[in-house]
């Protein structure tokens, strides 16, 4: 949708990383984990969900490709459903606690989500359907709704209930 769109797409999913390493280096002690665990974890889910979202976004285009030329090669779900599967899994393997582990990347994995639909809609995919108002979009030449950023926003609303659950847990 803008010019150079698709760097910033993937830029957004760095940045995403960037802001959950930064709040788990931050919030790790609360769990009772190690650092090293943090940042092994943290890495770990970063990979999953993308992975995740690719392979969804794969199997979803071969599936729907004959009916809707314009699908995504990333689907939100997969990351959505993959990531607590494997994180859990990891956390088994590893002898850690799964609960504690969630509880520490929960929040993580919404803020790249919600990076990643500012980035959906920074590249113009994902738009929502036409309306009379909302955002021009170049490629499909007309106004569509920018549900990306509610979908942005909606995650970021979950990081604060995350954070505001975790608070009033600990109290």
């Amino acid at each position: 949708m803008f010019e150079g769109s698709e760097y910033a797409y993937y830029g957004m999913y760095l940045v995403g990383f960037a802001i959950m390493m930064a709040v788990n280096l931050r919030t790790y002690k609360r769990y009772e984990i190690t650092k090293k665990t943090a940042i092994i974890f943290t890495l770990i889910t970063y990979v999953a969900g993308v992975c995740g979202a690719f392979i969804m976004g794969s199997w979803y285009t071969a599936a729907v490709a004959k009916y809707n030329a314009g699908s995504s090669n990333v689907a939100i779900f997969g990351a959505v459903i993959f990531t607590p599967v494997f994180m859990i899994a990891a956390s088994l393997i590893a002898g850690k606690p799964w609960r504690k582990i969630m509880d520490l990347l929960a929040p993580g994995i919404f803020i790249i989500l919600a990076c990643a639909k500012f980035g959906c809609f920074m590249a113009g995919c994902c738009p929502g359907g036409e309306c009379s108002f909302g955002v021009y979009n170049p490629e499909l030449e007309m106004t569509v709704f920018p549900s990306q950023l509610f979908e942005s926003l909606t995650m970021c609303l979950v990081v604060a209930f995350c954070f505001f659950y975790a608070i009033k847990c600990k109290k």
